[in-house]
């Protein structure tokens, strides 16, 4: 059967998000991720943190500093 042979899907595996404040005006998204492929997923992750940062920017009117994205294999 087709489901006999099901593998993991979704990699990379987003385990946690952390908003560090930064000044009074300013903060950076800590990203952690479980596993990362780097030549096919990384980009949509990226622009999808990248979003994430402008809407907590726009809701909290704090300058989105920087991304840091940590990949642990």
């Amino acid at each position: 059967l087709p489901t006999d042979k099901l593998r993991p899907r979704g990699a990379p595996c987003l385990q946690y998000i952390q908003v560090e404040l930064r000044d009074a005006d300013k903060f950076t998204l800590n990203a952690l991720y479980r596993s990362h492929d780097y030549g096919n997923k990384c980009l949509g992750n990226l622009i999808g943190l990248c979003r994430l940062g402008a809407l907590i920017s726009q809701e909290t009117d704090r300058e989105f500093d920087r991304l840091r994205v940590i990949s642990l294999n």
